[in-house]
């Protein structure tokens, strides 16, 4: 089983960068359910990064409305 992550930290720690790697030839079925999980903990770090983003921009347009009805 393979330790590397697909998904890497970047240097500046602000982001992520994903890497595509392909298994090597000899690559057995268990590998290859490895990549799958590999992949789909991938998949689902992207999709929570959108999600989490579009949830601080709701909560900071909430809060400006707040903010100036309650002037």
């Amino acid at each position: 089983m393979r330790t590397d992550s697909r998904l890497q930290l970047l240097a500046d720690k602000k982001g992520f960068r994903y890497v595509n790697q392909k298994s090597p030839a000899g690559s057995t079925s268990h590998d290859t359910i490895a990549d799958q999980l590999e992949a789909l903990k991938t998949k689902n770090a992207v999709y929570c990064a959108i999600v989490l983003d579009e949830v601080l921009k709701e909560l900071a347009a909430i809060s400006q409305e707040h903010a100036v009805l309650c002037l």
